[in-house]
């Protein structure tokens, strides 16, 4: 009898690079999700319940690209794939920029089973992943906000500056001169209109007016094309809402895997709420890590053992609730 294989591949780039602590710990996830992929197989489990499996191991570790540990998109959330096929038929079930569940392929999966649809993207697949009640994405940690601030300072430095429509470059290559500033929103947002809704972001996140400042002078650059050709700028008209609007900080005090903080976050996640900062505070370096931008943080924490919500605008935070029908009831409340 031929024993199964399960192979798992955790990403492309030489293992060796890592080095030290973090290649252990990438080769004990792959470790983890091949063992869990076979222990499917032995319960006498499929080999598409065996991939899925693993995969979500991989998923749920935020150790790679994938779920949890996902790269960030220029907006600074995760945008998330996953397909699956079926060897024996070639049934297939994929989705696209998924946004609401850290187990694209369980989503995926489900889609393959139910057999009406063989592809869902952005929000048509954001809307069946709440349907089937899979876990939400925890709002970014203190390391992916870090870098966001990171890669928000090296695009300062590249010397755009923000009084002009072109700036010069950082010089590595040669042969570009000057760098335009886009004013056209395509299927593409332009760099500019990306770059003002997350300067407001961050703004949010961390409290730093000047990049709030940043951005307001995005807005009156083109100032002129937003009166005159709004419609070729959604993605700025978008930020410029952002800046006008009273965005909500919405904080959940608990730790990210715990069944009521996913609680908590499903109820954010299946509302609309433009214009809204969720945070999450683990009590750990990532508490830490936002209380330096946002002082108030440190007194967030979770009430009677539970995860708790704090809502908040300008800083400023009605009484936390640990109660879901409570913390409901303050999200739906007008400003």
């Amino acid at each position: 009898m031929t024993r199964p294989v399960v192979v798992v591949h955790g990403g492309a780039g030489p293992m060796k690079k890592l080095g030290g602590e973090l290649e252990r710990v990438y080769r004990l996830g792959l470790s983890l999700a091949a063992r869990e992929g076979a222990f499917v197989l032995e319960r006498g489990g499929t080999s598409l319940d065996a991939v899925e499996a693993a995969v979500r191991v991989m998923e749920a570790s935020g150790d790679f690209n994938a779920g949890a540990g996902a790269c960030l998109d220029e907006e600074g959330r995760p945008t998330l794939d996953a397909a699956v096929m079926r060897g024996e038929d070639l049934a297939a079930g994929g989705v696209g920029a998924s946004q609401a569940t850290v187990h694209p392929v369980t989503l995926a999966r489900a889609l393959l089973d139910e057999g009406r649809h063989v592809l869902l993207v952005g929000e048509g697949a954001d809307r069946r992943a709440r349907a089937l009640g899979l876990p939400p994405l925890a709002p970014p940690d203190a390391g992916r906000l870090r870098t966001l601030a990171r890669l928000r300072a090296e695009r300062d430095r590249e010397g755009v500056d923000p009084e002009e429509r072109c700036g010069t470059t950082s010089g590595a290559d040669p042969a570009i001169l000057m760098q335009t500033r886009e004013d056209y929103d395509g299927a593409e947002p332009s760099p500019n209109s990306v770059a003002a809704m997350n300067l407001l972001r961050l703004w949010q996140m961390t409290d730093r007016k000047d990049w709030h400042d940043k951005a307001e002078k995005t807005f009156a650059i083109f100032g002129n094309r937003l009166q005159e050709f709004p419609q070729a700028l959604p993605q700025l008209v978008a930020a410029l809402d952002f800046s006008l609007s009273k965005p909500k900080q919405i904080i959940i005090a608990g730790q990210p895997d715990a069944p009521c903080t996913r609680a908590l976050l499903k109820l954010v996640h299946q509302r609309y709420i433009p214009n809204k900062i969720l945070l999450l505070a683990d009590g750990g370096p990532g508490q830490k890590q936002l209380a330096q931008w946002l002082p108030f943080v440190h007194s967030v924490t979770q009430k009677q053992g539970r995860a708790t919500a704090y809502i908040c605008e300008n800083y400023v935070c009605k009484l936390p609730s640990a109660d879901p029908q409570v913390v409901a009831r303050l999200l739906d409340a007008k400003s």
